[in-house]
């Protein structure tokens, strides 16, 4: 029988099919492994495809795990940052038993770092709640060893006048690192304001609670401040505390020395320098503006004055200019009070007195006393 043409060819084919040499680099077995070849693998399209998923897996993974180490790493070096320098200036303290709000205004030091100056912020709120006199609180710092604290290191906390500003002082090279300090009220508001707590029984009343309290907590409990935190309500000492460092960014230096020639403190040039020459530049500035306003109203009184030359019956010139030469009298009479006011500050001079009592005794603690967890 003959075949037709299109059956033979399709025989034909068949068998040039079956006769075709097999291509290693596509071949798959009988089991449905492929035979490797050519660079990285077959070249089938599937198996490309599933490579670059691979890849793109393999790649978040390795980014996964770059991204946590370097998280990681930044807080741990985040944290050391923090725990080396002062507390940001601004920072709001409160009181833990009274909650008496103290602000950390300024952290200065001398150009030698000889003299190192807290100065912390009272609200009439604070100063209602919290005693006038520096020698009703405690002075405490907490450091790694004792050797870290200079051999001749005298401390003094004193409030400038009843209702001024606290002022830390601490005399003394201070090493280049950063000192924990806790300021603990020992007044019971309860009694008369001018009782004074016998100084040794709180000095060691103030070393036993501290460090039972924060070894309960854990001294390592610190916020992104420098502030170590409580986790429990049952400290019975109100305190607060802060980080000091001489060396700090934040720590402003004044070009020059707080000490006088005896070695003794240069209260009248630290009040000065910590206090008084943003006074008296604030008050420049508002003389000068006062200066620039009556500059100003001048120039409108002469306007209205020639007007009213004019024309004696403009009405409305004759008002504006009364009212440019009330303007002028008020700025004038602030002018003299502003003048006055820079002349007081130009001619006050403090001393040790005008700070009262203070405390000039501290507790050093190790913080290895505190059991940190």
């Amino acid at each position: 029988m003959k075949l037709s043409f299109t059956e033979e060819n399709k025989k034909q084919k068949k068998a040039q099919e079956f006769n075709t040499d097999i291509d290693e680099d596509n071949y798959i077995g009988e089991k449905g492994t492929s035979i490797f070849g050519g660079w990285l693998g077959d070249h089938d399209k599937r198996t490309k495809k599933s490579f670059r998923a691979f890849l793109v897996l393999l790649l978040a993974f390795v980014l996964l795990i770059g991204g946590t180490v370097f998280s990681v790493k930044g807080s741990i070096n985040y944290k050391a940052f923090v725990k080396g320098n002062t507390t940001d200036i601004g920072v709001t303290l409160n009181y833990s038993v009274s909650n008496a709000k103290v602000t950390l205004k300024n952290v200065f030091s001398d150009k030698n770092h000889d003299l190192t100056i807290v100065q912390l912020g009272y609200s009439s709120q604070s100063h209602e709640l919290l005693p006038a006199q520096g020698i009703n609180y405690g002075i405490n710092i907490i450091t790694k060893s004792k050797e870290d604290i200079p051999a001749n290191l005298k401390v003094e906390y004193g409030l400038l006048g009843t209702d001024g500003d606290g002022y830390l002082f601490l005399k003394g090279k201070l090493k280049e690192q950063s000192y924990q300090v806790f300021l603990t009220n020992h007044l019971d508001l309860s009694v008369d304001e001018n009782y004074e707590v016998d100084n040794n029984t709180a000095k060691l009343s103030d070393e036993l609670s501290l460090t039972s309290e924060i070894s309960r907590n854990s001294y390592q409990n610190m916020d992104d401040n420098g502030i170590v935190t409580d986790n429990e309500d049952e400290g019975l000492l109100d305190k607060v505390n802060f980080r000091v460092n001489s060396y700090s960014d934040s720590t402003k230096i004044y070009d020059g020395s707080f000490l006088k020639s005896d070695g003794s403190i240069n209260y009248e040039k630290v009040i000065d320098v910590m206090a008084l020459s943003d006074l008296k530049s604030s008050t420049k500035q508002l003389i000068q503006k006062g200066k620039e306003q009556l500059k100003a109203i001048d120039l409108r009184i002469e306007e209205y004055e020639g007007r009213l030359n004019i024309n004696e019956k403009d009405t409305q010139s004759q008002e504006l200019l009364d009212e440019a030469k009330e303007q002028k009298e008020k700025v004038e009479k602030k002018q003299m009070e502003y003048e006055e006011q820079l002349k007081n500050y130009s001619n006050i001079i403090f001393s040790k007195k005008d700070f009262g009592k203070t405390q000039t005794e501290v507790n050093i603690i190790e913080e290895s006393k505190l059991n940190a967890k």
